[in-house]
């Protein structure tokens, strides 16, 4: 039980530590998101080996396992960034089982659904309310540019939109004489097309606006989503070390050109030759796209800028600004879905 209170006040604190770095630096440090992971597996290791009981260093290794596939799932779709899924992967070792010692205290309509399950579904539910209440803020902070930006939007195609949304609403009214069923439908039509698209068009608004900014490559961080591709002309300014083991741009080609027999290298690097092989091998081991005579460095088809990415802009553009995104700080919706489940539990069970 004392090491149920010690995994309680180690996560409890990591989630409120991390909550702060999100808003004040839009990232979370690995070394506490990693620490809490570390935390998790070993004190639950340590408590099985003291109680000769393989329950809990189980039910932490499953829940360690549980929230890594749904934060990569949630990463690699572009929902939340290198920070929140590591926070959760932490979550699900520290968290795994209900502490005991609240039981005294709380008494959470869990059913018979597990802790993390519970956990996840309250951080859907009020990361979306969280998402919501966020966005709003940035729209009033920033309402006149917000504003002029949506004005910018309004295209020929949103006008199509909005006048189709407006025939089918009259369409439904007109259809209450003879069946409420299809003008229930045509009315729920009607206000899904015009609700999607004109959402659609103020997240663009709202992003364009309110969460993109310039920064000097000296200020990117690891996991920084570049809104544009930034290319470069000069493939000698290429570093090939990491991936060829080689100190020089000339070693690292000959390289190449030992694996690649009979291609003119640095001709295919140079987009004066196409060699789908060569092109296919840079992408994948060194991580640039060879579009004509341009080498792709980094930019939104990546999961956040890389460490080696930041140092090639450093050597290359030391004075260029490079245009980034910045995502919603999504770390104190954990904070405030881990408080609900420990007090309330699944809230979607008082609706039952």
């Amino acid at each position: 039980m004392e090491i149920g209170i010690v995994l309680f006040f180690i996560g409890f604190a990591g989630l409120v530590a991390g909550s702060i770095m999100d808003l004040r630096t839009r990232e979370v440090s690995d070394w506490l998101n990693y620490g809490l992971m570390i935390s998790g597996v070993g004190l639950r290791l340590i408590e099985s080996l003291i109680l000769w009981d393989y329950h809990s260093i189980f039910y932490g290794t499953v829940g360690f396992v549980a929230s890594f596939a749904v934060g990569m799932v949630m990463f690699y779709s572009g929902q939340w960034g290198g920070g929140d899924s590591k926070m959760l992967m932490a979550l699900g070792a520290l968290f795994a089982t209900y502490p005991v010692f609240l039981e005294e205290f709380f008494n959470p309509l869990l059913g018979n659904i597990p802790l993390l399950a519970t956990l996840f579904i309250n951080i859907i539910l009020f990361g979306g309310l969280y998402g919501l209440f966020w966005t709003t803020f940035l729209i009033v902070k920033n309402f006149k540019k917000f504003l002029e930006e949506m004005k910018k939007q309004d295209n020929k195609y949103r006008r199509i939109v909005n006048y189709v949304a407006i025939v089918i609403l009259i369409m439904s009214v007109v259809l209450l004489r003879f069946d409420r069923m299809y003008a229930y439908f045509a009315f729920v039509i009607s206000c899904l097309l015009f609700v999607t698209y004109n959402l659609s068009v103020s997240i663009k608004s709202l992003e364009k606006v309110c969460m993109t900014r310039y920064a000097l490559p000296k200020e990117l961080t690891e996991g920084d989503w570049i809104v544009d591709d930034v290319m470069v002309k000069n493939v000698k300014n290429i570093s090939f070390k990491k991936f060829e083991g080689e100190k020089s741009y000339s070693k690292a080609v000959k390289k190449l050109k030992r694996r690649f027999k009979g291609v003119d290298v640095e001709k295919v690097l140079a987009g004066k030759v196409k060699n789908k092989k060569v092109c296919e091998y840079v992408l994948e081991h060194h991580g640039y796209d060879i579009v004509g005579k341009k080498i792709r460095i980094t930019g939104p088809s990546d999961l956040g800028i890389e460490k080696e990415q930041i140092e090639e802009l450093r050597k290359m553009f030391p004075k260029r600004k490079i245009l980034v995104k910045d995502g919603i700080p999504f770390v104190p919706s954990f904070l405030i879905a881990f408080i609900v489940t420990i007090v309330w539990g699944n809230v979607f069970l008082y609706f039952i």
